[in-house]
């Protein structure tokens, strides 16, 4: 466990003769695959109605109470028994990701009816939380303690999906053949062992660096396994993922995986992922390491070691969807429109015949294919982003969207003419409403006749072109400026009474331009001879001769990461010579006063 603040680094270096060069990095490998923060826990007073963002939790752990940053801006973690919770035993607080998917059970009943092995293809296509390659990846927290916390430890838990597995289940009436298997991994924050390793997370808070608010930051990169600090910090075991606590269909139905942190991959005919994240206080006899777990919590984040600093969003097939709406895309309805399922029958028969979000197949992942069930209400899905992990300009940003259209659904519910566009979403969190600023939603409307049916087609829009409006989450408006852009959300909405939608997208990305790249001083992404031209030309008005430096020091450099021939040192020496007595001849020129 390294417990140290992370910094972000502005670009990624190259370990050749020190040039440094921007390398756009791996897909997905700077979005925000996991969150839990305040805004997920306390947002229940925006939309009438609306109940939050799937957050839990269970042996007594309280999130109620409201944090001294605003209702949005932090929450309160307390697993005080007196608030129900039984210290030896832990308890905890997190965020369902797979809650409103389109599950092949009931979450109250625990019954799970008819599935058959050619039905996990298509099962809960949208709900298997995110999937990205550990090994790039750390755990921030950023919390401190209250002054009645008296624990030294918490735990952070990741719940993942590890496929399906077909099992024969005969002589067990109302059960199918198949069982999800799924296994949770958890980290250690804060320990000091009999040898005097580690720092409780009260010692650490007090020997690090305080953001405005009074938090520190404390990291782990996710390759360190599924441990903390000493071995009795050490769990991976069964997911409670699947069954909402219910221990007799968790034993019948879910089978725990191999252990491994595969986040990354695609086994047992679906994608592994995280599906749920949670803090949780020691679960454990130990009473020396026992106490009351009372903090507050800015975020828990997972986030990329090294960025890709232009991209700050990305939706995909391998993203951790979760619906924002239900119709048109939610299954939970009768054929006929009646209302919410009542037998298994119709549900799998729905299910299969919709399937409105599709991301992979018993191959492998696909690109993510959208398929709108009827045309009458107005639905969404999307990912949720961590909003104070980073801030950019808005106006500086494009939203790059690459897409093709496919055919209409024959068997939705409601058939009808293709809708004339679609919307992406964007969400920029500007306060915590406790100022009277909270956030608003950026719109754009994709027009489906800029899209083809036979190849895919990239389209650019400027975030600046997108239209505003307050934000349904939040009671009160941003400050309706784009140059403090905190993304929480971004997602795709239709519209009621459209038309039914058909579209298959590779990726909606949110890039800002890339970083300057140091002595490329006419732009154009290479430091070679012509950026020595610009130099020589703006010696005394727009550069020094210690730009000289830089443009000899980053010779080569491309902002693609490709270098370009070096120059022979005796032309750098000529070039050198060359500079010697014309910078001297403009020092000269230059008024003294």
């Amino acid at each position: 466990m390294n417990f140290t603040r992370s910094v972000r680094p502005a670009i990624l270096l190259c370990g050749v003769a020190g040039l440094a060069l921007f390398v756009r990095t791996a897909q997905a490998d700077s979005v925000v695959p996991a969150t839990f923060n305040g805004l997920i826990v306390n947002n229940t007073t925006g939309q009438p109605g609306w109940g939050g963002f799937g957050d839990f939790s269970y042996n007594g752990a309280d999130t109620t109470q409201v944090s001294s940053v605003g209702p949005y801006g932090a929450f309160v973690y307390d697993s005080d028994a007196a608030s129900g919770g039984d210290l030896m035993n832990g308890s905890g607080a997190g965020y369902n990701s797979a809650l409103n998917s389109e599950s092949p059970f009931d979450q109250l009943t625990g019954h799970v009816f008819d599935i058959k092995a050619d039905d996990f293809p298509i099962l809960d296509r949208a709900g298997f939380g995110h999937n990205f390659n550990p090994d790039n990846y750390e755990i921030q927290v950023v919390y401190r303690p209250l002054p009645t916390n008296e624990a030294p430890v918490f735990n952070i838990q990741f719940d993942t999906h590890d496929g399906f597995v077909v099992e024969d289940r005969d002589g067990l009436p109302g059960f199918g053949e198949g069982k999800r298997s799924g296994e949770q991994h958890q980290w250690g924050f804060g320990y000091t062992d009999d040898q005097g390793n580690g720092m409780t997370i009260q010692e650490f808070y007090d020997a690090n660096q305080k953001d405005s608010d009074g938090f520190v930051t404390i990291s782990t990169p996710l390759s360190d396994g599924a441990g903390g600090v000493g071995p009795d910090w050490t769990f991976t075991g069964p997911t409670f993922l699947f069954n909402s606590g219910d221990q007799t269909f968790q034993g019948l139905n879910t089978i725990q995986g191999e252990g491994a942190i595969d986040f990354g991959t695609f086994e047992d005919l679906a994608p592994n992922g995280i599906g749920q994240v949670h803090i949780q206080s020691a679960f454990t006899d130990d009473e020396s390491i026992v106490g009351r777990l009372h903090i507050e919590v800015k975020r828990i984040t997972v986030v990329p070691i090294n960025p890709d600093p232009t991209l700050v969003g990305r939706l995909d097939a391998m993203s951790g969807i979760s619906r924002r709406f239900g119709t048109p895309f939610s299954t939970q309805t009768n054929p006929d429109g009646s209302g919410a399922i009542d037998n298994a029958d119709s549900e799998f028969r729905v299910i299969r015949e919709l399937d409105q979000l599709q991301r992979f197949d018993q191959n492998g992942f696909t690109n993510l294919i959208i398929q709108t069930d009827d045309d009458d209400e107005t639905g969404g899905f999307g990912i949720w982003q961590e909003p104070g992990y980073q801030v950019f300009d808005g106006n500086e940003a494009t939203v790059e969207i690459r897409a093709k259209l496919v055919p209409l659904n024959p068997n939705a519910q409601e058939a009808g003419d293709r809708a004339a566009s679609f919307g992406v979403v964007l969400n920029d969190m500007d306060g915590d409403d406790s100022a009277g600023v909270g956030g608003e939603e950026y719109r754009y409307e994709v027009q489906t006749a800029d899209l083809s049916e036979d190849a895919f087609t990239t389209l650019q829009i400027p975030l600046a072109d997108f239209t505003s409006q307050q934000a349904f989450e939040f009671v009160n408006p941003g400050d309706g400026l784009l140059d403090d852009f905190n993304l929480y959300y971004m997602g795709i909405v239709t519209n009621p009474d459209a038309g039914l939608v058909g579209v298959e997208i590779e990726y909606i990305e949110i890039r800002l331009p890339s970083p300057a790249l140091p002595g490329d001083f006419n732009g154009d992404g290479t430091v070679d001879a012509a950026d020595y031209t610009v130099w020589r030309d703006g010696l005394g008005s727009e550069f020094t001769a210690s730009d000289y430096e830089v443009w000899r020091d980053n010779y080569g450099a491309s902002q693609g990461g490709v270098a370009s021939a070096a120059p022979e040192p005796a032309c750098v020496w000529l070039l050198a010579a060359a500079a010697g007595p014309l910078a001297a001849r403009r020092r000269r020129a230059r008024p003294c006063c």
